[in-house]
């Protein structure tokens, strides 16, 4: 039990699970077999912002993944941060900016006729449920294109080297206002993780410093924004990006130096929860 604090106890005896109890027959477990160490090339692997993350959050999650290659089960049906991201760049697939919130409001209905195709009451009700909360969006990008800005590029794959690491991934929106260029992050949750925590040092999220990195390549003025359609303020800029940035060019020096790795399980067990590999660790909900 989660719970076991509660009787105060002071001593507890841990027992193993036995795990082949959760498959039908006794051959479908074969157990852990995972190697004191891996050997690790960074500089020949091709990284995302995501696998980075991973690597800094759990190297035992990195082997399983990327090393030993075993897929993450795939999601059954869409969550609705991707229902969002599919809706808003159809939106703005062919309109880099609206000037009056009913032009926005008309788009908005096209787009979800184009994406939410079928007529059956779950699609019904995912299509009028995303209507419902993006709507309060539109004063918020009236304001935004009023002042100049507009959509340059929608999911721009964004490549390049940074501190002899190759990285490669794609950005959810650009905007431009003459010489100066956003890059934008679609947010459906919270964004403290990907903000500032309590220290940088204990930072693993670096999708928005990386990307900026690799188009400060080819732009001078560039800014990064999370935008959270479904709050308000929508438009939050990404806070101490200098500071990241001196953090993130620290732990890719480092990372880069590396020719072995420990695949030892993270200390930090939250990071476990929405895991798909907490059952072969023996951690999370399972248990």
């Amino acid at each position: 039990s989660r719970f076991l604090y509660e009787l105060g106890l002071e001593e507890r005896k841990v027992s193993r699970l036995p795990l082949s109890l959760l498959y039908p027959k006794q051959t479908m477990h074969a157990g852990e077999i995972v190697p004191n160490e891996v050997a690790f090339e960074a500089k020949t692997m091709q990284w995302s912002p995501s696998k980075f993350k991973c690597f800094l959050g759990c190297k035992r999650q990195f082997y399983y993944r990327y090393i030993a290659c075993i897929p993450p089960k795939e999601e059954e049906e869409p969550n609705e941060g991707t229902l969002m991201h599919g809706v808003l760049q159809t939106l703005y697939t062919d309109t880099p900016c609206f000037e009056e919130e009913k032009a926005f409001l008309q788009a908005l209905d096209a787009a979800l006729e184009q994406y939410f195709v079928g007529d059956d009451a779950k699609t019904l009700f995912q299509k009028h449920l995303m209507r419902e909360k993006l709507a309060g969006f539109a004063a918020q990008e009236i304001e935004h294109f009023k002042e100049g800005w507009r959509v340059e590029a929608l999911e721009k794959q964004i490549e390049g080297e940074i501190g002899g690491l190759y990285f490669k991934g794609r950005c959810d929106r650009i905007d431009r206002r003459g010489e100066s260029v956003i890059l934008i992050d679609y947010k459906s949750r919270e964004i403290k993780a990907a903000q500032k925590p309590k220290s940088v040092e204990s930072l693993i999220d670096f999708q928005m410093s990386i990307y900026r990195l690799l188009l400060s390549k080819e732009q001078r003025d560039v800014a990064c924004y999370f935008v959270q359609p479904f709050q308000k303020p929508a438009y939050t800029p990404l806070a101490a990006p200098e500071e990241k940035e001196t953090r993130l060019l620290t732990l890719i020096e480092q990372i880069a130096a590396m020719q072995r790795f420990v695949p030892e399980k993270c200390e930090n067990l939250s990071y476990c929860t929405y895991c798909d590999y907490r059952l072969a660790c023996e951690r999370g909900e399972y248990l």
